[in-house]
């Protein structure tokens, strides 16, 4: 059963701030390492994660979205035909 609209508006937002506190974490750890010890966020696997979570739900709500303006302009046809 696919997950509601509201449920992966939720989603995202905490898939968000993972990804900004990763972020927040790495910039902390990079600045006490030499330059080039230093990792691109990037390159690092446990960002790539993150990033790789918004952009799955950020997939699957434009997906609802298109989903939707398609139900609705059916309807509208629909209407329009009676």
């Amino acid at each position: 059963m696919p997950l509601s609209k509201e449920t992966l508006q939720n989603s995202l937002t905490n898939a968000q701030e993972d990804l900004s506190a990763w972020e927040k974490a790495l910039e902390t750890r990079n600045s006490s390492l030499p330059e080039k010890e230093r990792v691109a966020p990037k390159k690092d696997p446990k960002w790539r994660q993150f990033n790789a979570s918004v952009v799955d739900i950020q997939t699957r709500l434009t997906a609802i979205t298109a989903i939707e303006e398609r139900d609705a302009a059916v309807a509208n046809r629909g209407n329009d035909a009676e």
